[in-house]
């Protein structure tokens, strides 16, 4: 495993979803993985988008929010580690 790859595995470990999955599992996890960093106010994705795959929170906060009927944000639920 190299140094990105290891480093994914050591998050991936922190995440309450993969509590208690096999070092096998985990580690097929990891090799289908990529890391992503997004600064503030970045959109990982809009209602009715196709799925990407899984996102786990790791560090820092996202925000879950639709468009309400009269333009504003509705936010559904903030999400952090």
């Amino acid at each position: 495993m190299n140094d990105d790859a290891l480093s994914l595995h050591r998050m991936l470990l922190k995440v309450p979803l993969f509590e208690g999955i096999g070092a096998a599992a985990l580690g097929r996890l990891t090799a289908g993985a990529n890391q992503v960093n997004a600064p503030g106010k970045t959109v990982i994705f809009k209602c009715g988008d196709a799925s990407r795959g899984l996102f786990a929170v790791v560090s820092g906060q996202v925000k879950l929010a639709l468009q309400g009927a009269q333009g504003g944000e509705q936010v559904v639920e903030l999400v952090s580690p």
